[in-house]
């Protein structure tokens, strides 16, 4: 037991409580990043604790990743551990990847999928996603889709972080896992719309021209997004002798006349940052949902979290949550928690 005297006793309780609040910061922080850290050895105990796992038929939900790295630990990268522990949760309650083609079909209404389909999704095309992810989907034989920015491939050795070659994506297209698809060859970034310096996604923005003191015109617009999107399509098509179908808006955004110029490029289907599942198509434009699922806190139990409230409501989620009254149904038995084996080198109890 430790005492303090304290010789200026009106001092006291502002020091205590100084004290006490230190304290308990250092151990909510400490007890915070124990849990999310990766650790050496900690194997034993599950990796999570018991989750309720959602089951479904004829929709698909999409989750959508970025960039996967140990460094750097921003908003849209995930440490590679974590992310091989979304994997094996995938597998262990009982989803079931399926590919882009199989996709499409669903999408046009022409294609069945399996109970609890998931697609797997990267945006813009990042080298790391074949040096980290590429082999765990290739463990697990898990499809997947990236989105690749052509025009950072192209320059591939002067971007940080740095982008996928064509030599890399050649060897995952034929893999058969991995399809390629496009997020425009050169538009993801911010443009000027006015001369206040306001800015927009350059795929939805009349650029202003700051030495014209002008905004470029409506078919000066038209004409840089179609030679954008055409030019994308053509080199993924002639490096990787594949169709290019699927476009991915950078950051989300969209109107009338990108889905009008894409059409007639020749894109098929599009991907959002919207959240949501996706049902069988048919008629209109396939605008894909997805959910993002690529950050540092996307815990087992919060991914789980995720997918559930995505599938709710509607009368397709059956068995999200144990009945106390029909254990001996099939949809009760098909909502037993499961617990999931750690991933070596990452602490257990995610998010527990």
């Amino acid at each position: 037991m430790v005492g303090l005297k304290l010789h200026n006793s009106g001092r006291q309780p502002v020091v205590s409580f100084l004290l006490l609040l230190f304290l308990s910061a250092t151990v909510f922080t400490g007890k915070t990043w124990a849990r999310m850290l990766p650790a050496e050895g900690e194997t034993s105990s599950p990796c999570v604790p018991d989750v309720f796992p959602p089951r479904y038929h004829d929709r698909v939900i999409v989750l959508m990743y970025h960039q996967i790295g140990f460094r750097n630990q921003r908003r849209g990268v995930i440490p590679p551990q974590l992310f091989e522990a979304h994997m094996l949760y995938l597998k262990k309650m009982g989803f079931n990847p399926i590919s882009h083609d199989t996709f499409a079909k669903f999408l046009d209404g022409k294609g069945k999928v399996p109970d609890n389909a998931i697609l797997i999704t990267f945006d813009d095309g990042y080298e790391s996603f074949y040096e980290y992810a590429y082999p765990i989907l290739k463990k697990y034989r898990f499809p997947a889709v990236n989105f690749v920015i052509v025009g950072d491939t192209e320059n591939s050795n002067h971007t940080n972080p740095r982008h996928l070659s064509w030599g890399e994506m050649k060897e995952m297209e034929k893999s058969g896992l991995v399809a390629l698809e496009s997020h425009t060859y050169d538009l993801h970034y911010y443009a000027p719309v006015d001369r206040l310096g306001h800015k927009r996604p350059a795929l939805v923005a009349r650029i202003y021209d700051f030495k014209l003191g002008k905004r470029e015109s409506r078919e000066e617009y038209e004409t840089r997004v179609w030679c954008d999107l055409w030019l994308s399509k053509y080199l993924l098509e002639k490096n990787l002798h594949t169709k290019v179908t699927s476009l991915c808006f950078p950051y989300g955004a969209y109107n009338p006349t990108v889905i009008r110029l894409a059409r007639d490029v020749g894109y098929r289907y599009f991907y959002t940052i919207r959240s949501g599942v996706n049902t069988p198509g048919g008629r209109g434009t396939p605008l894909v949902r997805r959910l993002s699922a690529g950050d540092l806190y996307m815990t087992i139990p919060e991914l789980n979290s995720r997918i559930s409230r995505a599938l709710l409501p509607g009368p397709f989620l059956f068995g999200a949550m144990p009945s106390r009254h029909s254990r001996s149904s099939p949809t009760a038995r098909q909502t037993v928690p499961i617990s999931l084996p750690c991933i070596p080198g990452y602490r257990c109890h995610l998010g527990g």
